[in-house]
């Protein structure tokens, strides 16, 4: 790269002499190349930086920093209504009437009249086939719903009472369906969950009854030992004794 080519590629303001380039000059390769230049001071490393001049890049394709953070848009030009279920007997829904429709209306209406119109909610409940209106304070964006029927279906209208007209629909939200606030039919048979110190407690009861059967039944050899021994030196004496008083009375009869 030369000298020229680096002082080029510093983001210098200057007062170009020369006629500025046209976006519509520029092919779609460079803007993406443009645009991917932009975003690599994002990256961890400045490895794959390539330096560009910026002499040829026209303000309308340079993003700017506003752009890339900030807080988010107070509207996005798009008049929708959203509805989200949050409990059995609760709905949360937020919506946006753009500015750009609230001045066609007013020009449409007439600046007195646009301003006796009224925004309101129209809920429809789908599942038992009835709905009902809420009223809304100005600036409001979002609102909950307090719902009396469980396990249904819903969704919202965002409307505008116009005098001289009537009722107008501005956007339809999403169908939701609010959960049941019943237990469910399907219920299994409750196993209660033993606490560790019972059990713990039938082990040691069960090891109690274990060691008294054992040493009972260690009683009982012992017991049995204990007495066979015993008849058998009881017999042994009595043998003996008969030996020996025969043998007395062969002496004596001697």
């Amino acid at each position: 790269m030369s000298q020229n080519d680096i002082l080029n590629s510093v983001a210098i303001p200057v007062n170009l002499k020369t006629k500025p380039i046209e976006p519509n000059e520029l092919l779609e390769e460079d803007k993406a190349g443009l645009i991917n230049n932009k975003f690599s001071n994002l990256n961890s490393t400045f490895e794959n930086v390539e330096l560009i001049n910026t002499s040829s890049i026209p303000s309308s394709v340079v993003i700017t920093e506003e752009e890339l953070t900030g807080d988010l848009p107070s509207e996005y030009g798009e008049t929708r209504v959203v509805a989200q279920a949050r409990d059995p007997h609760w709905a949360w829904v937020y919506w946006e009437f753009s500015s750009i429709e609230q001045k066609k209306l007013e020009i449409k209406l007439g600046a007195f009249e646009y301003a006796h119109t009224e925004l309101f909610l129209r809920v429809f409940n789908t599942s038992l086939n009835y709905s009902f209106d809420i009223k809304l304070p100005e600036n409001c964006d979002n609102w909950y719903l307090s719902l009396n029927d469980s396990d249904c279906d819903y969704f919202v209208q965002l409307c505008i009472r116009i005098p001289s007209i009537g009722d107008e629909v501005l956007a339809t939200s999403n169908p939701i369906h609010i959960p049941t606030d019943k237990l469910s039919e399907n219920i299994a048979e409750w196993v209660p969950a033993k606490p560790v110190i019972e059990e713990e407690k039938i082990a040691e009861e069960n090891d109690s009854e274990l060691q008294e059967i054992a040493n009972s039944n260690i009683n009982e050899i012992i017991e049995i030992i204990e007495n066979f021994d015993l008849n058998k030196a009881i017999g042994n004496d009595e043998e003996c004794d008969s030996h020996t008083i025969g043998s007395s009375d062969e002496l004596l009869k001697r």
